[in-house]
């Protein structure tokens, strides 16, 4: 192709006057492109859903500036920046329909500046101090109504009432607490026990998967001469559905787990 110097000319111009030029004649819509030695008309391949742009779509719904910042409903000011100014239109939606699928927003509504985290639900809560609060995070607490039953050998004890069971992992009929996910768990209980004998040792202790008491497993051991309260507590490691449940062991006597003497809580720390 040759070139050019002075005014400007048309292509068609120039096409008459240099034959390398390719006519425009019915190439409407077509760009220019050359393979380096010849020059030709090319059609600009469509990329059907690639990018779909309503052409009554309000200013600014997608922009990107000049330094590559990109704004959805904005003109950016970070690298992403979205915005909104009603309930539900400045969120980030993440789907995926593999297996059971996953369906996760993240929103930032609200005239206090909280942001929210859920799926259909809030599951985290971020308020404007910065405070995180799950409240579907797994957690129970439970005491029983026995205002006095014997004992001789190692007992579950009776926490058969909950005021709180968030995911209702607690059984009130089996005292049991199963893990729904694995992780660490945090647990406590107290009893109030009247021992058998003078100077008795009594121990209160996790059980775990139906075992007993051991090095690993939080437990508590004292020496009794009247009534008196004895506690436990501690962290626990657990795998999914792993259970667990508070035991007395060692001694006998008569136990109270009713709710002013006794209680039996846990939850998930992550």
């Amino acid at each position: 192709m040759a070139g050019y110097i002075g005014k400007a000319k048309s292509l068609a111009v120039l096409a008459e006057q240099d034959p390398s030029i390719p006519s425009q004649t019915d190439n409407s819509g077509k760009y220019l492109t050359t393979d380096g030695t010849d020059a030709s008309w090319a059609t600009v391949e469509a990329l059907p859903d690639a990018i779909d742009v309503n052409a009554s779509a309000p200013a600014d719904s997608l922009a990107i500036d000049a330094s590559g910042n990109v704004g959805i409903g904005t003109s950016p000011t970070k690298p992403l920046h979205i915005y909104g100014n009603t309930s539900n239109n400045h969120q980030i939606r993440l789907q995926n329909d593999f297996g059971s699928g996953a369906d996760w927003t993240l929103n930032a509504y609200g005239a206090n500046g909280t942001l929210y985290i859920g799926n259909n639900l809030d599951r985290l809560i971020v308020d404007s101090a910065g405070r995180v609060t799950m409240p579907y995070q797994p957690m129970f607490s439970a005491h029983g109504t026995s205002s006095g039953t014997s004992w001789s050998t190692a007992v579950v004890l009776p926490f058969n009432t909950a005021t709180a069971n968030v995911g209702n992992h607690y059984n009130t009929s089996t005292y049991t607490f199963t893990a729904p996910v694995a992780g660490v768990y945090f647990f406590s209980a107290s009893v109030l026990n009247y021992p058998s004998g003078s100077s008795s040792y009594i121990t209160l202790h996790f059980s775990v998967n139906g075992g007993g008491y051991s090095g690993s497993i939080p437990m508590s051991r004292k020496q009794c001469s009247s009534q008196e309260t004895i506690q436990v507590s501690g962290l626990i490691k657990l795998s999914a559905n792993d259970t667990v449940k508070a035991r007395l062991a060692d001694n006998s006597g008569d136990y109270y787990t009713a709710n002013d003497h006794a209680h039996f809580d846990g939850m998930l720390i992550g």
